[in-house]
């Protein structure tokens, strides 16, 4: 007997997501929904179809690095696919960057709608969703040069510094700056930009202030022109028109400065790099990934007095916030594919869906990846605020927390719910040719790039003890303004604050920032599941969230529950009762 295995369906990725509908709603209100909900559907559509396709041909057409022409010129050339470049006009006409800057619905919930659209746009891009993390915070610290407004402080020092600075090429560095922003927010394809973050070296990545060897000279030639010299060792999105670096300046106290760096001159040759190759890497294949050295690469100085780390981590904040949209947008699609394959699959005489433990399975990844998508979509909303310069001091430093807190765990979660995901599917999961193992292949970059979990965890304690612990006095109040004193998220609340509290708390640190964030987004899908616009599965996965394993419940009612989470969110009749939609249990 012939036996095929049904191939898992998507239809629309914004339509079969619920939840992130929901929270939509409840952020934006009717008004502003109404305003994107079009929008989204059609482009969740197309992110479930050729989009998804093209970012597939990524996946299995990777770069490639061409060192010499025919002739033996030194080209350096990156070959990349069709899609690939493809994903380029997608990302501009879609505003996946611009609408950020052109706030269409106001500067409070723009970023709502940008990040929303590139929810549903990085899981199906080929990793194209990479270099548009970078390219936001180029244009998000370069927008901020010279605007008063900003409510991050660091920010507001280097404004500070540039407004103090009396150096002849100031005009040139402004006049590009502007520029650059220009095209980094152009809709028009033909006109945007992306950009790269380059810090790495070959000391290493993390403790970038202390290995970071790369100098910079000023011409002698050009007014504004600065020279670059030394070795890059991991530059992501290597094919980017720009980039901004750190080097060092005989003037800069032993510190580090920001250089904005074109990478290609007037006339289209690579400005003063060099390819050493391209990085093979356990997965983001999709994407080119090279070690460079500089030798004279022009740039424009943007900082001075060594504060380009500090300037630098800004952009790094945009970058942390985007990998965490990545994280959750991972971990629904992997459950949209199982889901439609659990409808469709039968084993042992029953579908999959019909199959209590499948779908358990199914309700626990379910319940990871709202916890997820809580975080990403409260940080969207309290950055729109900070940018709009609306936003209160305990949202800034609550938005200041969140930013290390929420890259910590949904990293780590991301791989977590691919391993377990890509489980569901049995062999098939295994087999590169269905696609489904580049799943677990990329998630696992998202706990390592833009600082490991340990490097998250100390920039948590650091932002918990810079604040003199009003960071952390700004969480508690903010839950017990909206949903009371609810004893679990206290609970772990209290522990994590025990932890690192005590007199030697870096080994603990990690430990006490998972509680945190547990206690974090446990709080913010307490939140929603008490909003009028809120189901009762939402309820249920806030209480499986922040109830772990020290609720026991009878089969019967898990099961309802699961199918409730999985498959009919507003069609279970469940037996205990709830106050204010959380569950009494």
């Amino acid at each position: 007997m012939d036996v095929t295995l049904p191939i898992p369906q998507l239809t629309n990725t914004f339509t079969e997501d619920g939840y992130l509908q929901r929270n939509l709603r409840r952020i934006l209100g009717d008004a502003r929904y109404a305003e994107v909900e079009e929008d989204l559907s059609r482009f969740g559509a197309d992110c479930a179809g050729p989009i998804r396709e093209a970012g597939r041909q990524c996946e299995l057409h990777p770069p490639y690095h061409v060192p010499y022409d025919a002739w033996g010129n030194r080209i350096d050339e990156v070959w990349t696919c069709p899609e690939w470049k493809g994903m380029h006009a997608i990302a501009a006409k879609e505003g996946l960057i611009a609408l950020a800057y052109s706030r269409p619905l106001g500067k409070e919930v723009s970023r709502v709608y940008q990040l929303a659209k590139l929810y549903l746009f990085a899981p199906s891009s080929g990793l194209y969703s990479c270099p548009l993390a970078m390219t936001d915070g180029a244009a998000f610290v370069i927008e901020k040069v010279g605007s008063a407004s900003t409510c991050l402080a660091s920010i507001r020092q280097w404004i500070q510094v540039l407004r103090e600075s009396k150096a002849e090429g100031e005009g040139y560095r402004n006049a590009q700056l502007e520029d650059a922003l220009r095209h980094l927010t152009s809709q028009d394809e033909k006109e945007f930009w992306t950009s790269g973050q380059w810090m790495t070296e070959r000391g290493g990545g993390s403790d970038v202030g202390a290995v970071t060897a790369t100098t910079a000279v000023e011409s002698q030639d050009e007014v504004g022109v600065w020279l670059l010299a030394g070795n890059k060792w991991f530059t992501s999105a290597t094919d980017a028109h720009m980039t901004f670096t750190l080097a060092r300046t005989s003037d800069a106290k032993g510190g580090l400065d920001m250089f904005y760096l074109p990478t290609r001159d007037n006339q289209g040759k690579l400005n003063g790099l060099e390819i050493v190759r391209l990085k093979d890497k356990l997965g983001t294949r999709q994407l080119p990934t090279a070690e460079m050295n500089l030798s004279g690469s022009r740039a424009v100085r943007v900082t001075r007095g060594g504060r380009g780390l500090g300037v630098i981590m800004n952009l790094a904040s945009i970058t942390r916030v985007h990998n965490t949209v990545s994280a959750a947008a991972g971990m629904r699609r992997i459950l949209q594919l199982a889901k439609d394959y659990s409808t469709k699959r039968e084993a042992f005489g029953r579908k999959l869906m019909e199959l209590p433990a499948h779908v358990a399975a199914l309700a626990e990844l379910e319940v990871e990846a709202r916890a997820a998508s809580c975080l990403w979509l409260e940080m969207a909303r309290l950055l729109g605020r900070i940018e709009a310069a609306t936003a209160a001091n305990d949202e800034t430093m609550i938005f200041r927390l969140l930013v290390p807190l929420s890259k910590l765990l949904t990293g780590r979660q991301a791989v977590d719910v691919a391993s377990k995901g890509i489980e569901l599917f049995g062999g098939a999961g295994y087999m590169e040719d269905t696609g489904l193992p580049a799943h677990l292949r990329d998630a696992q970059v998202l706990a390592i790039w833009e600082g490991t979990s340990n490097v998250q965890a100390m920039d948590v304690r650091r932002v918990i003890t810079q604040t003199g612990w009003r960071a952390l006095a700004a969480l508690r109040r903010r839950f017990e303004t909206t949903i009371g004193a609810d004893a679990r998220v206290c609970s772990l609340l209290d522990k994590a604050e025990r932890l690192l509290r005590d007199e030697f708390s870096e080994p603990l640190v990690l430990r006490a920032s998972f509680l945190l964030a547990r206690a974090v987004s446990g709080g913010l899908m307490l939140e929603h599941a008490r909003d009028g616009t809120a189901m009762m599965s939402d309820a249920i996965a806030a209480d499986r969230w922040l109830n772990g394993e020290m609720v026991v419940m009878h089969g019967t009612k898990v099961h309802a529950e699961n199918k409730a989470l999985v498959y009919a969110e507003g069609d279970c009749v469940l037996t205990s009762q709830r106050r204010d939609g959380v569950s009494a249990l």
